[in-house]
């Protein structure tokens, strides 16, 4: 297969004429023998071209349909199901995943009409339909991960942007496509073309009311539409028809490539709820309750006077406030203006997005967009309301869909304190001190809720719960940025051919290409979530003294798969992955004949620079002697850390016994000030060590001057990668190699080892956990 390979790419690559060449397979068939059974079919993609979940399925229902047609059981080509060899890729798998990220170019705004490939649709035949009147129809669920899967490829926010006249023109598209095959009008039903999902399946929404099945798939405009369901049922349908045949997802996709929608909000009837009747039961203010009959003429009367319930706040006597502009004639106090604009609503209530990364796995998060914020413009202010009318908040706020700024947030939390001792209501800015109004109960049966008001929309209520799903919110947002740059990061290097160097095999772990490590970091990403622990290390059955030596001693010793995204992108690499790879030079090091101790970022850094500040000396030569009494008891004579430049840069270090220090920068000449600061407290730490050890041992050979040597080669060529050059250069020093000297670095490759390593032992160490958690377990059953 790869002389198979080399060929296609020599003759596709190679190939100067008119027509482009843009794809060789293979296809294996295997036959099993039997009587009656068809073979079957492997197609092997030779080239390595891009190809999207809907080609894939076109490629195979093709070659389905040529294998079946002619020379096949005509039942089989004719009972309305294609032939497939293979189960086609789900939209949720890594391949659509990658495709559906902001690199793949599934988006509507970034492809051409032309790149739409209309794949063959098999018709249902006529004993499939036939039995539909006998057969139970099935119960399926659309969920919102898919259903936002199949709007992004067509730049679309809802699926209720399909307006009637959009919808009957999809219809019209595909019946247009289909007359160009061969479908002619008289023998034509819409239930030939729909799918057998559809057919056989009542479909509902995820957190909605809406349903459709097959008897609903037909244009708004056709005979049969009268009894099968309004526009919502029409364009639903066409959601879960493009979710279930590749077919249906080109035409669909084609159509809004062809005719995108620039900024043209949702029907205004929708806004806000997934159908009309949305906020039927809702309770209706005051204000919104005083309608006027027309805008030309004045009330006689000042209309809070002639409403019974609660009166508008009065300021108390003394108090310099200023007064409230009276209103022209013509315009309601009550009643503002309705504004034209669009609230940024998030895909999910925010009680779902708030459980995302624990409920979805990687390859599920790249399929959702970002939740978008509220401008920071909105006016917050705090209301105390009664109990009764709180339930009505709280049962009202399961489906809001808005997040507030970070700073908005923050202001709330603090307003909601203030109330805490308060029966009036708190303005959290200015601009809202005007609407803020008391609502106290004298029984002190009241709560406190956040008040939201945008623009000229109707006000928001929402209790402490929805701030803290909104601070979930936006750490899921941060999260959503993390994974799209760690696909990007990590897509190209699947595909590369190259090899590691095998002087790097101490960093990588074991010899193997570039591209198998790659597939290997990201298949344990993608199905994983990303807050279970990637790397866990402690010492087994040692107790609470293998918790104190295996967890405590590292800091914790947990690294998230959260961490290896963050590692796993073109930034500066934090600390959290650095201190687990560390732990495993610290683990190989006591290996060997002349052991090295490996000191942790946290404990560098405690004599060195911490949060950005530098340690004062009399503070640093406490820390060296806290880290010299942690030590095990046969002392080490070689110290190898890294070091932190103002958050920014990291260089490594080694201290020999023979008086030598080495510094080892990947990018020579920044952080001038810095870099001589940290140099000066490794002298530091080299002399009280020394120091400290000739108190226990006055045999020990004495230091009289610590000599610094620089070490700049190899130079790195990017600007992120210093943490990974920095590491490599210390398991060089231990090992024995010269990092200088390996030909063909690349900082990425050993940011990619650096993360390959973590997850295969982290694996490790986890099987080996659970092999002793099954083994006391099986123990304790054999008394019992």
């Amino acid at each position: 297969m790869q002389a198979i390979a080399t060929l296609a790419r020599q003759l596709i690559d190679g190939h100067r004429g008119p027509v482009k060449l843009t794809g060789f397979y293979a296809v294996l068939q295997a036959d099993t023998g039997d009587v009656g059974t068809n073979p079957k079919n492997i197609i092997i993609d030779c080239y390595g071209a891009k190809r999207t979940v809907e080609e894939k399925d076109m490629i195979m229902a093709e070659w389905g349909q040529r294998r079946c047609g002619p020379t096949g059981d005509p039942k089989i080509a004719n009972s309305g199901v294609t032939v497939k060899t293979e189960k086609p890729t789900s939209f949720l798998s890594r391949d659509a995943g990658a495709q559906s990220s902001d690199g793949g170019g599934d988006a509507a705004s970034g492809s051409d009409v032309a790149d739409v490939v209309y794949p063959e649709i098999t018709m249902n035949g006529a004993e499939l339909l036939l039995s539909l009147a006998s057969k139970q129809k099935g119960k399926q669920m659309l969920s919102l991960v898919e259903l936002g899967a199949v709007l992004k490829k067509c730049n679309l926010r809802s699926y209720k942007q399909l307006t009637y006249n959009i919808v009957k023109a999809i219809f019209k598209n595909a019946f247009t496509l289909l007359h160009s095959r061969g479908v002619r009008k008289g023998d034509f039903t819409w239930s030939r073309v729909t799918p057998p999902g559809l057919l056989l399946n009542e479909w509902g929404l995820e957190g909605a009311t809406v349903t459709v099945d097959g008897g609903s798939f037909v244009p708004p405009d056709n005979g049969k539409a009268r009894g099968a369901g309004g526009v919502d049922k029409k364009r639903f349908g066409l959601c879960v028809a493009a979710h279930l045949c590749p077919f249906w997802s080109a035409v669909l996709r084609g159509y809004m490539m062809e005719n995108p929608l620039n900024k043209i909000a949702v029907a205004k009837r929708f806004r806000q709820g997934d159908d009309a009747f949305a906020n039927a039961g809702g309770r209706r203010s005051r204000k919104k309750r005083m309608l006027r009959l027309s805008g030309d003429v004045a009330l006689d009367k000042d209309p809070v006077k002639k409403t019974s319930g609660d009166k508008m706040p009065t300021q108390p006597a003394g108090n310099d406030v200023p007064k409230t502009p009276t209103q022209p004639a013509g315009n309601d106090v009550f009643d503002q203006p309705t504004d034209v604009g669009e609230l940024p609503l998030a895909m999910a209530p925010l009680s779902q997005l708030a459980q995302a990364t624990q409920v979805y796995h990687l390859s599920d998060l790249l399929l959702l967009d970002p939740a978008p914020l509220l401008p920071s413009s909105t006016r917050v202010s705090i209301l105390r309301l009664p109990a009764n009318e709180i339930d009505i908040v709280r049962h009202a706020e399961d489906q809001l869909r808005v997040v507030l700024p970070r700073a908005l947030i923050k202001q709330a939390y603090r307003g909601l304190k203030m109330t805490d001792d308060s029966s009036s209501a708190v303005a959290i800015d200015g601009e809202s001190s005007g609407d803020a109004r008391s609502g106290g109960d004298a029984s002190g049966a009241s709560s406190a809720v956040v008040c939201m008001a945008v623009g000229k929309h109707a006000p928001m209520q929402c209790s402490i719960a929805s701030l803290i799903n909104m601070s979930s919110v936006h750490s899921l947002n941060e999260q959503l940025r993390m994974c799209a740059a760690f696909s990007h990061w990590v897509q190209p290097l699947r595909e590369s051919a190259a090899e590691f160097p095998w002087q790097l095999e101490f960093l990588v772990g074991s010899l193997l290409s570039v591209g198998a490590a790659a597939e290997y970091v990201w298949s344990a990403c993608a199905e994983s979530h990303v807050g279970d622990p990637a790397w866990r290390y402690f010492l087994m059955g040692a107790g609470s003294e293998g918790d104190k030596l295996g967890s405590r001693m590292y800091g914790g010793c947990t690294v998230t798969y959260s961490d290896v995204v963050l590692g796993g992108q073109r930034e500066y690499m934090t600390n959290g992955v650095l201190d687990a790879a560390l732990v495993e030079m610290r683990l190989y090091s006591v290996q060997r004949l002349s052991p090295a101790y490996v000191l942790l970022t946290g404990q560098s850094a405690s004599f060195t620079t911490c949060n950005k500040k530098q340690v004062d000396e009399a503070v640093a030569r406490e820390k060296v002697k806290e880290i010299y009494d942690v030590m095990p008891h046969a002392r080490y004579h070689r110290f190898v850390m890294l070091l932190n430049l103002v958050g920014q840069h990291w260089i490594s270090a080694e201290v020999m016994p023979n008086g030598n220090i080495n510094i080892l920068d990947s990018s020579d000449g920044c952080f001038k000030n810095e870099k001589d600061f940290a140099v000066s407290r490794v002298e530091l730490f080299a002399r009280e060590v020394d120091r400290l050890r000739r108190l226990g041992d006055p045999s020990a050979p004495v230091v009289d001057k610590w000599k610094v040597s620089f070490v700049n080669t190899p130079y790195q060529r990017d600007s992120y990668n210093c943490g990974p050059f920095a590491l490599a250069h210390l398991w060089c020093a231990m090992t024995g190699e010269e990092l200088g000297k390996i030909p063909g670095l690349i900082g990425d490759h050993m940011r990619l080892g650096i993360l390959f390593t973590l997850l295969h032992c982290g694996k490790r160490y986890e099987d080996a956990r659970l092999a002793a958690f099954a083994s006391r377990r099986d123990s304790v059953a054999k008394f019992m």
